[in-house]
């Protein structure tokens, strides 16, 4: 039998967890903004899944292409 595919939220907890260490080197006001990505990317766990990718921060840029896309700043 084949080797057992972690639930996509374990991989996706695993990304956010390697980027712990740049996290803490932002500056304060960028771990906000840093946070805010990664809860976006979080909220659209289920198209990860359905992206069958074991590279999840492909998913993370494609959420935050469109995070950008509807946000009043980019405007």
């Amino acid at each position: 039998m084949g080797r057992t595919v972690l639930p996509y939220s374990h991989v996706w907890e695993e990304e956010r967890s390697r980027w712990l260490k740049f996290r803490r080197a932002l500056r304060r006001e960028d771990q906000g903004h840093f946070d805010r990505l990664f809860e976006l990317a979080r909220l659209h766990l289920q198209a990860g899944v359905y992206a069958s990718n074991p590279w999840p921060l492909e998913v993370h840029v494609v959420v935050h292409a469109f995070g950008a896309r509807e946000s009043p700043q980019y405007d």
